[in-house]
């Protein structure tokens, strides 16, 4: 090649570049103005929201209610609607009559106080829902019969059984 074929060929790969540098740069700037555009209505956003919270701590302020006092509230307010328990029998039953309350005995907890452990009833302080559960063993060979009452109503049969094989491991 001759110095001037070298010349040309070099002109024209450097406009080759120049020209795929432009192009570049116009897609860049052109990714710019979007995210500039996201930037700003982010940013506005973020300012309508940061007002609206400013209002609502004036509206606050300018009602007679502390804000101690209502933070005290809703955690009081909380704490009384805690309502569990987990109680369990003291001894084994051998024989109890058809109908019959078991009476859980041995309270292991009782937040809300909402279960007497004398008379073995629950009684629901507010409405909703509750869950229940139990552990229950029956003797070998022989079938139990247990329901759940709400209301003195019977809400739910459980039948444990004890297997009549004999399992030896």
């Amino acid at each position: 090649m001759k110095f001037k074929d070298e010349f040309v060929y070099a002109e024209m790969l450097h406009k080759n570049e120049t020209k795929k540098v432009k192009e570049d740069l116009k897609s860049m700037s052109e990714q710019i103005k979007v995210l500039s555009k996201e930037m700003t209505d982010k940013d506005d956003a973020c300012r309508k929201e940061i007002d609206q919270i400013k209002e609502t701590i004036q509206l606050l302020k300018e009602t007679d209610i502390p804000y101690e006092n209502s933070f005290l509230d809703i955690r009081k307010e909380k704490e009384e609607h805690d309502i569990s328990f987990s109680a369990r029998l003291g001894t084994s039953i051998a024989d109890i009559n058809p109908w019959d309350t078991v009476v859980f005995d041995q309270v292991i907890s009782n937040n809300g106080n909402s279960y007497n452990a004398a008379t073995g009833i629950f009684t629901a302080p507010i409405a909703g829902s509750y869950h229940f559960s139990s552990t229950i063993m029956t003797l070998h060979g022989s079938i139990t019969e247990i329901s759940l009452k709400v209301n003195k109503e019977n809400s739910m049969w459980m039948y444990p059984c004890a297997s009549t094989e004999k399992v030896f491991r």
